[in-house]
């Protein structure tokens, strides 16, 4: 196509050899990769501002992250702007410069990717957005940097980021932030579930403050089996503390 921006000039050659051997089969005959490619290639032929919406809800985990990478760089290379809804979380911090967290209808929070995930807003944009520990509490007394909150009779020093949190909380915490540890131990539990998922495994311990989920990285010796005691920590700075209220909404 003479004249054409050098991306879609690339997917466009990308389509032409890709024909060869496939040019005589009909759409339901492509594997779901090679209809995304197609449907790419034609969309990026007008240049427009697009919407997709759950573009990738019939792929395989493998696929869908190769596309994620894919089209992320052609957004890049294009400078075009992309809408995309999703019920994936991993699919929209990674495809995003900016996330709208819609709750009801309402958008509960509007960030970067990583304010959204680290820095939820509301109880419904820390669950929504990946896994995470809730346990609930009563604040004691705030200054002005963080709240003492009393959890199952562990007060807990978590930093409020300003917010007027009183009464009724949740403090969150992320699985991947909570750490086995041995002298270094704020508490201890007994782990309950041990789950093996390839580069990390998933702890379900009961503790003093209730179920804990614990993501620890697959980089060597796996944890404990299940039914023994452990140590767990993590850090002030990893918790949060958002004001009671229904956490669980609908999106």
């Amino acid at each position: 196509m003479k004249g054409a921006h050098p991306e879609i000039s690339r997917q466009l050659n990308q389509t032409q050899r890709f024909r060869k051997g496939l040019d005589t089969r009909y759409p339901k005959e492509l594997s779901g990769g090679q209809r995304q490619r197609v449907a790419i290639a034609r969309a990026l032929a007008r240049r427009p501002e697009l919407l997709l919406d759950e573009p990738m809800s019939n792929l395989d985990a493998k696929l869908r992250e190769e596309m994620h990478i894919e089209r992320r760089a052609i957004q890049k290379r294009l400078g075009i702007t992309m809408i995309l809804v999703a019920h994936d979380q991993v699919e929209a911090m990674t495809m995003s410069d900016r996330i709208a967290v819609m709750q009801r209808g309402r958008i509960a929070q509007l960030s970067t990717p990583v304010d959204a995930y680290e820095r939820p807003a509301t109880p419904f944009a820390s669950t929504f957005l990946g896994r995470t520990n809730t346990p609930p509490g009563e604040v004691l007394r705030r200054n002005p940097r963080c709240a003492e909150v009393d959890v199952a009779g562990t007060t807990l020093h978590v930093p409020h980021e300003g917010r007027d949190v009183q009464g009724a909380v949740h403090v969150y915490i992320r699985p991947e932030k909570v750490y086995l540890a041995n002298g270094d131990a704020r508490m201890h539990g007994r782990i309950a579930t041990r789950v093996f998922i390839g580069n990390q495994w998933l702890l379900e311990v009961d503790t003093e403050l209730g179920k804990l989920h614990v993501a620890q990285p697959n980089y060597g010796a796996p944890p404990p089996e299940e039914g023994h005691e452990v140590g767990l920590s993590f850090t002030d700075d990893d918790l949060r503390v958002l004001t009671r209220e229904s956490a669980h909404g609908n999106a």
